[in-house]
């Protein structure tokens, strides 16, 4: 089994920093001016830079197949010569046996290089397919993690999906036969002369046009086709690979809106039974799935259009041909007419089936390098500044504004869902989702300082400024939040989300914050974790000010790691014990503890396997508050430095959840080590 393992330097980690890097050295490029080739495709120069070497290899045996190949038919056109007994052999009328044998061999050698060049492009081809794919699914990974919950809103959960499923496919699908793009035509160039050359050139030119006229119009308008080809050939070429691409995008968009509507009627299944639009939902499904097919169809038919024409060109190309040399009255013998067609069987494989693929793949990869393109491409709002994050300079920069003591701290910019006027550096997909990305304040104030005087308190808006908020419990008043929609479809775009907030928690410190629904408790805690970003035109009056550094690029400052429970729990589909766990190592006395802690040990007891029990799909087999309560465990487990809980007793009844306070939140539980800023709603409503 050992032997079925990649390589070291084929390890996804390894594989997908490199490719981080590359981009970053390429948009660094682009944005001086000093890229001039794919300037507007970063992703395919990032895969160009990385693969040219291996491409350059996977050329090389390419052109030696190719080469090989046409060897095939001149052995065998001397052996038929000295089976023929031609004088030009053997001595007065005799046979040289050895001349034969040497033939023989060379012909079978022949056969055996013709394997290894062909498997060797082929590895080549396929590996770097599956290096690309690779790549491409860590970069798209990567871009996720780094975009927050407004960034997120313009890209469809089924894009997303889609991407990663089908787009990234097509590196597969063209590694073996994209050199075929010039091998082919580059292999017809020479079996026209040879063929020519043996029989007579107008004979050969009606064999080679018969084969052009066949081959579907799929090739692409390359920069080198007009070399090859006539100019109406070239722009008829292109026009049809524009529908192959056409063909491609419209089945990508219909596949997207297919997946994203059938995750939302999977997830709402509770509300579509009650409501009864199991009809309605199954006919929108269908009426999608049927313009997603139409699409499917159409590329079905060139596929099965090209697989019947694989069969055909070679009995057809050899009647054209010594139809034509009989016409023009040449003699035939047996090595001319095996010879020729040996060679004209050649081109089935280079032209009608591996140009053919390579034509179609490369039309359908270009749209869905584009399509990955636009999503690494989407902007990036900067990271909170934490220990995890960024350089120690910067760390150092944001730390200072706060006191040694103080773990939380928020500088009384203003945050929007909707509006974010920030101005960052185009996307670089770091595969770490913790490395910082730097955000300069001075060119957003300079950019928007126009915006300031817009950002003004809302009626509805309470400014939390001076002071500290954890002595006391407050009601945060302002528009926008749990109760709202987390994207920003709130109606006045005037009203800020958050303003002027000013918060500073110390470490080890316990602070409760209760208020309303939609009083902004969870967008305060999407602002703490960078799901929401501060407004370029507020910092640019704390700057001003003096209550923010000038360099500073975030809003809020996190001092240690992080630990965040959303109102509605995350399960992954394993066990309770990697639930729980979640990637860390497994300390067996830390584990009993935070699960008597959450109170979890009777419910455990109660199951058939234990901890170790497989959860299904969304913890279906699970009830809120156990899901609430396996939530709860993870972020004790992990012993994070700050704990954000986002109404983690909500789902729990009133005896269980003083235990949850007692044993895992409040001053004794296994948390009083850890600052923790914990909302609830029921605190407010009595």
């Amino acid at each position: 089994m050992a032997d079925c393992l990649p390589p070291p330097e084929d390890e996804a980690p390894l594989r997908a920093q490199q490719f981080a890097d590359c981009y970053d050295q390429c948009r660094e490029r682009a944005a001086s001016g000093r890229l001039w080739f794919l300037k507007s495709n970063l992703f395919a120069r990032t895969m160009l830079n990385l693969y040219w070497h291996r491409m350059a290899l996977h050329g090389f045996w390419t052109l030696m197949e190719v080469a090989v190949r046409l060897l095939s038919p001149l052995l065998l056109r001397q052996l038929l010569l000295w089976l023929e007994g031609n004088k030009a052999y053997g001595s007065k009328g005799g046979y040289s046996v050895g001349l034969g044998w040497l033939w023989a061999i060379l012909l079978g050698t022949s056969g055996y290089l013709s394997t290894l060049t062909h498997h060797q492009a082929f590895w080549y081809g396929m590996h770097g397919g599956f290096m690309m794919r690779q790549q491409a699914i860590s970069a798209i990974h990567a871009k996720m993690l780094r975009l927050n919950s407004a960034s997120i809103a313009a890209v469809s959960v089924g894009k997303v999906v889609n991407l990663v499923s089908n787009d990234v496919r097509r590196f597969d699908d063209i590694g073996p036969y994209y050199m075929h793009i010039w091998a082919g035509p580059l292999e017809v160039i020479c079996v026209l002369v040879m063929v020519g050359a043996q029989l007579t050139f107008p004979a050969a030119i009606a064999g080679i046009a018969t084969l052009l006229l066949l081959i579907p119009f799929q090739a692409g308008l390359l920069p080198f086709a007009s070399a090859l080809l006539p100019t109406h050939w070239v722009l008829a070429f292109g026009v049809l690979s524009k529908h192959i691409a056409r063909l491609r995008t419209n089945t990508a968009r219909h596949t997207d809106e297919r997946v994203r509507l059938a995750g939302e009627a999977i997830a709402g299944s509770l509300a579509v039974k009650m409501l009864g639009w199991e009809d309605a939902m199954l006919k929108l499904l269908k009426g999608i799935r049927a313009k997603e097919t139409s699409f499917a169809i159409r590329m079905a038919r060139i596929r099965a259009m090209n697989m019947a024409l694989y069969f055909f060109i070679t009995p057809l190309v050899s009647f054209i041909v010594f139809t034509v040399v009989h016409v023009q009255g040449k003699a035939l013998d047996i090595a001319s007419v095996f010879y020729a067609l040996a060679l004209l069987h050649l081109p089935k494989l280079s032209m009608a089936q591996n140009f053919v693929h390579a034509v179609e793949a490369g039309s359908e990869l270009q749209v869905s390098m584009k399509r990955i393109n636009d999503f690494l491409s989407l902007p990036e709002p900067p990271a909170p500044a934490h220990h995890l994050q960024g350089p120690a300079a910067t760390l150092a920069k944001e730390s200072a504004r706060v006191k040694d003591a103080i773990a939380v701290a928020l500088s009384g910019a203003d945050y929007d869902w909707k509006r974010w006027d920030g101005n960052p550096q185009p996307p670089t997909p770091h595969l770490d989702p913790t490395k910082n990305t730097k955000h300069s304040s001075r060119t957003q104030a300079k950019q928007h300082r126009h915006q300031s005087q817009r950002l003004k308190p809302q009626e509805f808006s309470v400014s939390l400024s001076e002071g500290t908020v954890g002595k006391a419990d407050l009601t945060l008043g302002v528009e926008g939040s749990s109760g709202h929609d987390s994207h920003g479809t709130h109606g006045d775009d005037e009203k800020i989300t958050l303003h002027g907030l000013k918060l500073e928690v110390a470490q080890g410190e316990l602070l409760g914050i209760c208020g309303e629904v939609g009083s902004g408790k969870s967008s305060l805690l999407a602002a703490l974790l960078g799901e929401l970003q501060p407004l370029a035109a507020s910092l640019s009056s704390l700057q001003q000010a003096g209550s923010v550094p000038i360099d500073t690029g975030t809003g809020p400052v996190m001092k240690g790691t992080v630990a965040y429970c959303c109102q509605v729990p995350w399960v992954d589909a394993g066990t309770i014990r990697d639930n729980i766990v979640f990637g860390k190592a497994y300390e067996e006395q830390w584990y009993v503890r935070v699960v008597t802690a959450c109170a979890l040990t009777d419910d455990l007891a109660m199951l058939p396997w234990g901890d170790l029990t497989e959860i299904g799909e969304r913890g279906v087999n699970l009830s809120g508050g156990q899901k609430a309560r396996l939530a709860l465990a993870r972020a004790a487990y992990s012993r994070a430095d700050i704990m954000l809980l986002d109404d983690p007793l909500s789902a729990v009844d009133p005896r269980v959840g003083r235990i949850l306070f007692q044993e895992c939140l409040g001053p004794q539980g296994i948390m009083q080590t850890a600052t923790v800023i914990v909302v609830d709603i029921a605190g407010c409503n009595g």
